[in-house]
């Protein structure tokens, strides 16, 4: 018949479905290392206890074990790439928010008596533990009139 759609060899079928096998398996293993990569960069931020803004997982439930097809493999390596460049995004700048921090507390820590009473807590330096840095006058009032002041580390939990 002319005008009829030849229908492929038998190789050529068999090669698209080899090769739709390797693409899946290429696609289970980016979701692995992408996984991996969430994983790790969760622990992060659990770990930080500054980090005031909790992880909250992906809620992709499903009724009974399935097999996922081509196009939902694609679709969940999709979101996972979204969710680790997300991730990354907040490490950057919870990592800047320290180095500002850090910067902040040399700064007060070179001259106190221009930041009088300011506190700046370890959680915000990305250190562990619960104290405060504080500029004090030292000795009490007589060192708040006379102008000496001094940068303090809380002993710690109120």
């Amino acid at each position: 018949m002319k005008g009829a759609p030849a229908t492929p060899p038998l190789e050529d079928l068999q090669a698209l479905v080899v090769d739709e096998h390797a693409a899946r398996a290429t696609l289970r293993a980016q979701l692995r290392h992408l996984e991996r990569d969430l994983a790790q960069l969760a622990s992060d931020r659990f770990a930080d206890p500054g980090d005031r803004e909790p992880f909250v997982p992906a809620a992709t439930r499903h009724a009974a074990p399935r097999l996922l097809s081509f196009a939902e493999l694609e679709a969940q390596r999709d979101v996972l790439v979204a969710r680790v460049a997300e991730a990354r995004a907040h490490r950057r700048a919870r990592r800047a928010e320290i180095q500002e921090a850090r910067g902040f507390l040399e700064e007060v820590r070179r001259a106190p008596e221009r930041h009088k009473f300011v506190r700046i807590p370890r959680s915000a330096l990305g250190e562990p533990g619960c104290g405060v840095y504080q500029v004090k006058p030292r000795l009490g009032i007589i060192g708040m009139l006379a102008g000496w002041w001094q940068v303090k580390l809380s002993s710690g939990c109120p």
